[in-house]
């Protein structure tokens, strides 16, 4: 399934899509940052909700973190990982996607659905016995990171 051209996600940028169709599609994003192409659930660790109540709003002003609207957690484009909030550690759950010929494309055997709802919740348990990760151990490129309200 084919998301969007390349050129229609901006870098660093992040762009929102589904998966499937009716009342129930895995809601999804995508982001670029030095190049590089992830994809998301769109779903706190935290609390379950999208992270994007501002909809379209995924990054920080400056672009170098993504962040959920809500609780202003900070998490690193490439790695999906929260460095800073209230789940320090836990992960975005991450799609496979793939570029070719100037579009990004979901691979044709990924099928998504209700399987990353259960995924997401395992995660929170297993990532509660986890130590903690503080903002001072986040990586170095991310301790500029500017979080702004306005759109």
């Amino acid at each position: 399934m084919r998301i969007c051209q390349l050129d229609d996600l901006t870098d660093p940028g992040a762009l929102r899509f589904s998966i499937g169709e009716g009342d129930w599609p895995l809601r999804a994003f995508l982001v670029q940052k030095a190049g590089s192409i992830r994809a998301y659930v769109n779903r706190c660790p935290h609390a379950g909700h999208p992270l994007d109540l501002i909809p379209g709003r995924f990054m920080t002003a400056d672009g170098q973190a993504i962040v959920c609207s809500s609780h202003a957690a900070l998490f690193t484009p490439l790695e999906g990982r929260c460095f800073d909030g209230p789940c320090p550690g836990q992960r975005l759950q991450g799609i496979p996607v793939e570029v070719r010929d100037g579009d990004v494309f979901r691979p044709a055997d990924f099928e998504g659905g209700g399987g990353f709802a259960f995924a997401a919740q395992r995660s929170r348990s297993r990532d509660r016995h986890r130590s903690s990760l503080r903002r001072q151990d986040a990586p170095e490129e991310y301790s500029h990171v500017v979080v702004s309200a306005s759109s």
